[in-house]
This record gives structure tokens, sequence and C-alpha cells, in this order.
């Protein structure tokens, strides 16, 4: 089972109920940014997860988003030089649908083109 506390470098799933993760949440300022945290479980009540949300955290591996969430920002995840996986709650039909920025230099996705996105609601795996 899962320990009761967070592991350095993890953040777990909330008991809290918020629906946005805000614009640069996770790095206040360009000079100190969240460089520890590898691992991130969204909670299910995630809907929005707004420009540069995750932006600098360059140390993280994977990240764990609900099937809830109807947009992501541009470069939500610029500089997350080291991300390897999006595992999303739902199925790859339901990520399409997903309103994502895109634009010169402004994608969602800048910087994170290679990240494998696994779709933990497809029951073919695929």
């Amino acid at each position: 089972g899962r320990p009761s506390a967070p592991l350095p470098g993890r953040i777990w799933d909330s008991p809290r109920r918020f629906s946005e993760i805000a614009e640069d949440a996770f790095g206040q300022n360009w000079q100190f940014r969240n460089k520890k945290v590898q691992t991130i479980e969204l909670p299910d009540s995630v809907e929005i997860i707004s420009p540069q949300a995750f932006g600098g955290c360059s140390n993280l591996k994977e990240i764990y988003i609900g099937n809830n969430v109807r947009s992501i920002g541009a470069m939500a995840f610029h500089g997350c030089i080291g991300l390897q996986t999006i595992y999303f709650r739902g199925t790859q039909a339901e990520w399409d649908a997903i309103e994502k920025t895109e634009g010169f230099l402004m994608d969602w996705n800048s910087g994170i083109k290679d990240c494998e996105i696994v779709f933990l609601g497809d029951v073919s795996g695929e």
C-alpha cells in the first residue's frame, strides 16, 4: 500500500478538492524553481492546467492527470526536461478532446515532445 506521508520528491493525490493548477504554480520565480519533485499525482478534481503550471520542474519524471482535465495551457511543462511519462486516467479519445494551447513556441508540450502519454482508461492498453 501507499505510505501515509509523501516521500521526498513526490506529491500525492490530495484529499482537498481544487479545480485548477495556477499559472507558474510550481515555481513562482525563474531563479527558484522546484527541482526536487519527481512525480506528481493530480487530484481528479483538476479541470484546468494553466500556462507554465509546472515550468522549470526539471527533475519531474512522471505526472498523473485525471480525465476531468478540460484544458492545458501554453508551455505548461516548459523546462521539464526530465519528464518521461504522462499518465492520463482516461482514454485517448478523452485526451484528444482536451483543449491544448498550440502556436508558435507556445505549445502546451513545449520541450517535452518526446514524452510518452499512457492512457490508463484504454482497456486494450493501446
